[in-house]
């Protein structure tokens, strides 16, 4: 009897994250949320399992000089000189 105590105690901490990641994202609409809510509470750990996937927010990488990939026979498109037509041969009259 107390492993179903313990399980009964684990369900409802998860159920309450769950629930609150619910009602804090930004993912659903309002009939959606509570929908999810009540599955949440009625399919221990499952449901709550796939909602918290869906929620999961995307990952962005940041993009720096240093993780750009330059290529090495210096014909690289970011060039300014090559894209303003100041580049060799080019007349600069100001």
């Amino acid at each position: 009897m107390e492993l179903l105590y313990i399980f009964f105690l684990i369900h409802c901490i998860y159920a309450i994250t769950v629930t609150r990641k619910i009602f804090k994202s930004v993912v659903f609409s309002r009939r959606i949320k509570w929908l999810n809510t009540i599955l949440t509470w009625l399919l221990p750990f499952f449901w709550g399992a796939i909602v918290s996937y869906i929620i999961k927010p995307p990952k962005y990488e940041v993009i720096t000089k240093q993780n750009r990939k330059v290529k090495p026979d210096g014909n690289n498109t970011d060039n300014w000189q090559s894209l303003t037509g100041y580049g060799e041969g080019g007349n600069v009259n100001l």
